[in-house]
């Protein structure tokens, strides 16, 4: 029972301490070694937030996520209207102002897809809506116009594919910044993902590749 106590109260600490997540809206049950944590948090950065700060502090353990987004208190939280204030504030952003990003919006996720001039745009693109209020999850489909070095790396990952009678490389997104490459987006298998990692290496001018490659 006290080991019990220790863990569920490693959480709630955890919770509290880090200040991306309001610990005060956040129930946490632990039984037979699964954590569930219960309650309705204001956007899906604090509950990606909240997970994260659970696993961290119970690494051998379960965590279940019962936690929901809720719309906030005055706005009804309608796709359309979501998807059009986003949009608005991709506008005003001075990074993005010109940027060729479009918004989708389904039971409050969010979708976004076009093509921008680099990765720190991308990224920015994420950044400016994380912690948009009523949002649930974000799905970052934007990509980055390849320059030359993006295409030598994406030309020999998906060369590597094709001698090694694997998928190509549709879903593999390939950044590069400094000689160090950015690989993101999802592979069909492991297999198909070392080949590209290692391909990405094998790259003329590659310094470091960071692999943040997802199998689905």
């Amino acid at each position: 029972m006290k080991a019990h106590d220790n863990v569920k109260r490693a959480v709630e600490q955890e919770l509290l301490w880090d200040r991306g997540v309001d610990a005060r809206l956040i129930k946490v049950g632990l039984t037979g070694g699964i954590i569930t944590l219960n309650g309705s948090v204001p956007n899906g950065a604090q509950k990606r937030t909240a997970l994260r700060a659970a696993q961290r502090a119970a690494p051998d353990a379960v965590v279940h996520d019962n936690l929901v987004v809720r719309c906030p208190e005055g706005r009804h939280c309608v796709d359309t209207e979501l998807a059009g204030e986003i949009r608005l504030k991709i506008a005003r952003d001075a990074m993005l102002r010109n940027a060729a990003i479009d918004v989708t919006v389904t039971d409050r996720r969010v979708t976004l897809t076009g093509m921008v001039d680099s990765p720190d745009q991308r990224d920015e693109a994420v950044a400016l809506i994380r912690e948009f209020p009523g949002i649930a999850d974000i799905d970052n489909r934007v990509v980055t116009r390849l320059g030359k070095m993006e295409r030598a790396v994406a030309s020999s990952i998906a060369n590597a594919l094709l001698s090694a009678s694997l998928q190509p490389a549709d879903d593999i997104v390939v950044d590069v910044r400094d000689g160090i490459v950015r690989l993101t987006g999802t592979c069909a298998s492991a297999t198909q993902k070392e080949a590209a990692c290692n391909a990405a290496w094998n790259a003329k001018g590659v310094r470091w590749v960071v692999d943040q490659l997802q199998v689905r």
